[in-house]
């Protein structure tokens, strides 16, 4: 799924998982029957900021057991709310076995509390390493490849690394 550079907001992506999610999910899995599907979804260069719209649609997808192999949200405003969402997914659909391979988020606006719940859920899901056999081309990685850099709101890189470190999760 590609919206790359379509100035969708959060009020639009809600109202679409609202609306037209449902059926699109349908669809897909009326297509692959129980077997897993596998996609990236690619939100880049747009308007997201918060969870208001990314945590409903990552909740449909994890609930229809579509597995989102890559997320694409750079050059979003996405803050540390939206990032509590993303580490939320992160977490749950790790714990279901169809872990997040790639989230991109450069040239956002987390600060240290966004990229530290991202870097602890990652940790705390026993997802990484990965011991998966995906379609796609990323199936020799093994851990999330988590793209975080420069986040607006983060004064010192390195010191989120130390308490990434202090808290076991680098």
């Amino acid at each position: 799924v590609e919206w790359v550079d379509s100035q969708v907001t959060d009020a639009q992506l809600l109202e679409f998982s609202k609306t037209r999610m449902p059926n699109a999910l349908a669809a897909l899995k009326a297509q692959v029957g129980d077997d897993a599907c596998e996609c990236i979804l690619d939100l880049s260069k747009n308007q997201l900021t918060g969870a208001t719209g990314l945590a409903p649609i990552l909740a449909s997808i994890r609930q229809q057991k579509v597995h989102v192999t890559v997320l694409k949200l750079f050059r979003n405003p996405i803050n540390d709310q939206g990032a509590q969402a993303l580490a939320k997914h992160v977490r749950e659909a790790g714990k279901m076995k169809m872990p997040l391979m790639e989230l991109h988020l450069s040239d956002n606006g987390l600060g240290p509390e966004g990229c530290l719940a991202l870097m602890q859920a990652a940790q705390d899901c026993g997802a990484y390493p990965a011991q998966l056999k995906l379609r796609t081309v990323h199936y020799k990685r093994k851990c999330l490849w988590l793209r975080l850099e420069r986040s607006a709101l983060v004064a010192d890189p390195s010191a989120v690394l130390d308490a990434a470190r202090a808290a076991g999760c680098a």
